[in-house]
């Protein structure tokens, strides 16, 4: 029961960072199609030599660069390294909160499948780690409100926990 919890806390946790996270972003309009692209990378182009759209980057809901403002040599590389290497931090920090929540999602998984009389048992063999797999791989899958739904059952779950934990005689 305790796993549980930690496990549940754990979730929540990383659903929320995952959600309040405020990345960089890259605005540019596409001059073929007309519409304004954004992006959690920066483009090719910017504040290379390389000429191309106009780019406004917002960081935290404010504007911090605008390359319609014109910047010389030593700026333009400097805010394209800074670019670069936010652009990279933000891929290792995507890549070690999927980590994270693939290590939890069995947990969660196996509390939803058992019943709660049935006692937990880990089983290790090939076939439940490919069935873990599979369901890791449907979690990438799952939108904001299937999120939401499965958190709305987990609570469920730990509330008929309590409530059989303090009924007398277990």
């Amino acid at each position: 029961m305790k796993i549980m919890h930690i496990t549940r806390i754990i979730f929540i946790c990383l659903l929320i960072s995952s959600f309040s996270l405020e990345a960089r972003m890259y605005q540019w309009r596409d001059p073929e199609t007309g519409t304004t692209q954004f992006s959690g990378k920066p483009p090719s182009w910017y504040r290379s030599a390389e000429r191309g759209p106009r780019v406004i980057v917002f960081d935290g809901g404010k504007v911090i660069d605008d390359t319609a403002i014109p910047l010389g040599p030593s700026q333009s590389r400097e805010l394209r390294k800074q670019a670069m290497i936010k652009a990279e931090e933000d891929m290792q920090t995507a890549k070690a909160k999927a980590r994270a929540a693939e290590q939890i999602k069995p947990f969660i998984d196996d509390q939803n499948n058992n019943s709660l009389t049935e006692p937990v048992i880990e089983n290790t063999t090939t076939d439940s780690v490919v069935q873990k797999e599979e369901k890791l791989r449907s979690l990438e899958e799952l939108t904001k409100e299937e999120m939401q739904a499965i958190i709305r059952e987990l609570d469920k779950l730990v509330e008929s926990e309590e409530e059989l934990a303090e009924e007398p005689g277990s």
